[in-house]
Formats: C-alpha cells, structure tokens, sequence
C-alpha cells in the first residue's frame, strides 16, 4: 500500500495543537513561580533564613504590609541555612540596606513567603546580588510559640473557642464556600472605596477633623449628653408601654390619609374660590386683633344679649323664609345700588378730604345768618374783597392775581399767612391800581394726594367693583 504526504489542515491541526499544549505548560509554569523562557532578570538579591524556611520554595510571594512586590527566584541550602535568591519588581527595587526581611506563613497548612520591611527612605540603597546583613533576618513567632505565650485559662478558652468554631461550621460548608466567592467582589468594592478615599484625602482630613471637633464638643456637654440619652429611654419606654395604641394608630393611618387626600384637594378648591375675597380683606386684617380686644371687653353684654336671643330665634323661624325671599326679589335693586355706589363712593372719598373746610364753611354760614341790629333786626354779616382786578378792561391778570381754583384740603386756613396760587406766572407782570400796601408773595401750591394720585387736578374716577 503506498503512502501519501499529509495534508495541509492536518499540518496546521498539529501546529495549533503543538502550540496550545506549550502555552499551556507555560501558563502552569508561571502559576507555580517559574520565569518566562529569555525574559530579562529583574532586581536580584540574597537573604540567608533559618530553619523557618524550611517550607520555602521557588516562586513563594514576597511582600511589604501585605503588597505583593516580588518573589523568590530559587532556594538553596548551605551550612544549616536556606539561601534565597529574591527578584523585585522594578518599581519597588532597589531596597535600602536596612531592610528588614522575615518568613512568614500565609495558612495554617504551612506555606511560607517573605515579608520586607520597606527600610529607611535615606538609608543606602543595597546593590544588586548583595545579600542582606544577618542582623537584618528576622526571627518568625510560630503558631505553637504564639500559642505557648497564653496562660493555661486564656488556651482552655481558645480551644472551647475553636471546638465551637468546629460546631458552627459543621454542614455549614457551601455558605462558607458562598461567603469566600463572594469575598471577591466585596474585596473589589473595598478597593474602588479606598481608592476614591485616597484621592480624595483633604476631603477625609477634613471629616475627620470635623468629626474630633463636634465630638469634642459633645463629650464637653457630656451632662446635656446623659440628659437626652435619658429622655429618649423615657421615651422608648413610654412607646414600648403603648404598643397596642401606636399598632391600632399605625393601622388606622391609611384610611385616614386617603381621607385627608380627599379633604385637601377639596381645601384646594375652597383655596382657590376663597383667594379674591382673602386678598379684598387682606387691607383689614391689622384691625381685626383691636376689634377682637373691643369684643373681649364686650363679652359680658354680649352674653346677655345672646341669652335674650332665644326670642328672637323663635321668631326668626317663620320670617328666615320670607327673609330669604325677599333678598333673592332684591338682587336686582342690589345691582343697581352696587352701580351707583361705584359712582358715589369717589365722590363721597373726594368729600372726605375737605371735610375740615365744610365743616369750616357750614360755621360761618351759620355765623353769618345770626347776626342781630341794634332794633333785633337780621342782617347778613358777609366780607367784599377789594383788589386791583375789579377795574373793567383788563386784557391780562396783573401781577397782584393770586387765583386758585382748587384749594388743597385745608388750604383756606392759610388766609392768615398767605393763600396759595395756582400759577405764579403773572407775578411780574404790571400791578397796575393798588389798593393796600402792595401785592403779598406769591407761593405755588403743590400737589395733594387723592386715591393713589398726587397732582394739583383732583381726578374723580368711578371705583372698581
């Protein structure tokens, strides 16, 4: 039978599979501390252990507090003792000369690695392949010796303490191995909220401090501090003794807010219809607490008044009715009233504000009809001005004119130190025929103030409804 050379898909297939089963032995290689084939030595040195590194192996971890920073490259007994050859990473080589190094063992089941101390920043930096000084190997505490520092009670608890351990443990296996997959992410987390901690340390110096202060402050009013601790037992204690109030209270609670919902979009209608009439009363409320002052003083008449009201509520039974339909047959008329009073209000306003110079005028009209002759005869008493404006043929006011066609409130009492004019524009024309002793100054009277509006011409406008 002859043969045949192998296809191409069979040489590749080889190939591949050749290539796999190397990556594969390389992979477990480095797992168990062995170098990559050709890759460059890192920083080397040499640490002589004692017996403790009896466990010490090739590719054991080395570590400063607990950070994986190298590893040990091969270990080899002599005269008793264990050299090892220890490769650092590049960023934490070289390691200063004052270095400490000592085995530790990582588990219980026995396997060791090597903790560094990170030495001294200015001391001399140990050159590579040197080996570090004997009085720098330190001296590890074994388990038995730990154990052998305790006293006879304080290891008869810890072996209660472990046989306990033992019994919570038992069949408790899969939760432990949960608790350990899950120390994974926690760990994660832990170091994402340790590193955002770190860079933001001014932040944390400053909770911290703030921290030291409030609780400084809370520890200097330690009575104030015992006080509330107290009144919140009394508290808690009355809250434990009224268990079933607050559980039939905490059950009647939902109902009551589904009600109280219902009440407050109803509140919000009453709100919204109640707004105009609160913003018209809103100019009323200072003088609504004096008259509740006036009605306190009348409280005592008042009761008497309501005991005598019994009567009357008798009465008001039958004429309510008739009472109510009299006022719906006068809306019509209260309409009308609302619209005249709308053109009466600015008027009777506008009265308001001369009501000094009414009462002024009613006087002396009265004063003047009083006045009696010698014979008792009546006689008008009444004063004729005499100017300089009474000649006929004037084309202009001369400059005596001190006109005035709307005098300010209470501007007549100023007869006696002058009346004010309207317009003082005349005052340098020709005086023209005196009569007296000459024209008095002239003086502009200003503006009054009348429904918001200050001006010299009151202007009389229809009030809002």
């Amino acid at each position: 039978m002859g043969s045949k050379p192998p296809s191409a898909a069979a040489i590749a297939t080889a190939v591949l599979f050749a290539l796999s089963c190397f990556c594969a032995t390389l992979f477990v290689w480095k797992a168990f501390g062995g170098t990559t084939p050709f890759q460059a030595e890192g920083y080397r040195f040499r640490a002589s252990f004692g017996s403790d590194a009896t466990n010490l192996t090739g590719g054991s971890s080395v570590r400063i507090a607990g950070v994986p920073v190298g590893k040990v490259v091969k270990v080899k007994p002599a005269n008793g003792r264990f050299e090892a050859t220890i490769e650092l990473k590049s960023r934490y080589s070289p390691i200063p000369e004052d270095a400490k190094a000592t085995t530790r063992i990582k588990t219980l089941l026995g396997e060791t690695f090597v903790e560094l101390t990170p030495g001294s920043p200015t001391a001399p930096k140990l050159a590579e392949g040197d080996s570090l000084k004997a009085a720098n190997i330190g001296e590890p505490q074994g388990v038995d010796q730990v154990l052998g520092a305790f006293d006879l009670e304080t290891r008869e608890d810890f072996k209660d303490f472990l046989a306990d351990l033992a019994v919570g443990l038992d069949g408790r296996g899969r939760d432990l191995n949960a608790i350990l997959g899950n120390a994974t992410p926690a760990t994660e987390q832990l170091d994402r909220l340790v590193r955002t901690l770190d860079r933001q340390q001014p932040a944390v110096r400053a909770l911290i401090r703030d921290a030291g202060s409030a609780l400084s402050a809370v520890g200097e009013r330690a009575s104030d501090v015992q006080s509330l601790v107290r009144s919140g037992n009394s508290l808690l204690s009355a809250t434990a003794a009224r268990n079933t109030e607050l559980t039939e209270t905490i059950k009647a609670l939902p109902p009551f807010l589904r009600e109280g919902r219902v009440a407050a979009d109803q509140l919000a209608l009453v709100a919204d219809d109640a707004r105009p009439t609160l913003r018209t009363l809103r100019p009323v409320a200072p003088l609504v607490r004096p008259a509740l002052v006036e009605a306190t003083r009348l409280g005592p008449q008042l009761t008497g008044t309501f005991k005598e009201l019994g009567p009357v509520l008798d009465a008001a039974n039958p004429a309510l009715p008739a009472l109510t339909r009299t006022l719906k047959v006068a809306r019509p008329l209260v309409k009308t009233l609302q619209d005249n009073g709308r053109e009466l209000v600015p008027v009777v306003q506008y009265l308001n504000l001369y009501r000094g110079d009414l009462v002024t005028a009613l006087s002396n009209l009265g004063a003047a009809t009083q006045a009696k002759g010698e014979r008792g005869q009546n006689y008008l008493r009444v004063i004729l001005p005499l100017s300089n404006e009474l000649n006929l043929g004037a084309t202009s006011r001369a400059g005596t004119h001190r006109g005035n066609a709307y005098f300010a409130p209470g501007g007549i009492g100023k007869l006696a130190t002058g009346l004010e004019a309207s317009d003082c524009r005349d005052a340098g024309r020709p005086n023209g025929l005196v009569i007296g002793s000459g024209a008095p100054p002239c003086k502009v009277q200003p503006g009054f103030e009348f429904n918001g509006k200050t001006g010299y011409y009151p202007q009389v406008q229809r009030a809002a409804p």
